[in-house]
Order: C-alpha cells, then structure tokens, then sequence
C-alpha cells in the first residue's frame, strides 16, 4: 500500500506547526538561517488539491510567500520581509 495519503497528511500538519513557530519572528539573519533548517520546506505536491503554494525565501530559507494555487497576477516574492528590510539579495 502507498504512503502517498500518509505524506500529505504530514505535509499539512507541517503546515500548521510552522505557523505556530515562525510567529517568534527570528530578528538575525543568523536565527532565521537556523530556523529555516530545523523547520525544512513543506513540498507543495505531497499537499492536497487546491491547498496553497508556498515559497521560500532565497537567502535565510524561510517562508517567503504563500499563495493560492491557482493564483496568476503577481510572482511570488523571491525574499522574505526581513531580508528585504536589511537589504539583503
């Protein structure tokens, strides 16, 4: 039997753990690098049909932006918030 069922449903209690995480909002580059790899990236083809898309930021690995999935006006931004503060590419 596949596991295809059982990995979506990790893929989507992933996604509700890194919200409650990323909500300590990491200040440093340094602590946003280290988060990044303890939390890894959720794989948007092990969730379900119709869930968001997620992105990642290009220079610390956290989230960058999520978006519907079947969202079309704009790219997804390439860098997080915090990185585009410190002026970080």
């Amino acid at each position: 039997m596949s596991d295809y069922p059982a990995q979506r449903g990790q893929a989507v209690a992933a996604t509700k753990r890194r919200d409650k995480v990323t909500e300590t909002n990491p200040q440093t580059l340094e602590e946003r690098k280290a988060l990044a790899a303890e939390l890894g990236q959720i794989r948007n083809e092990d969730l379900y049909a119709g869930s968001p898309m997620y992105y990642y930021c290009r220079v610390c690995g956290l989230e960058s932006d999520r978006l519907p999935e079947d969202w079309w006006k704009t790219r997804p931004k390439k860098i997080c918030g915090a990185c585009a503060e410190e002026g970080l590419e």
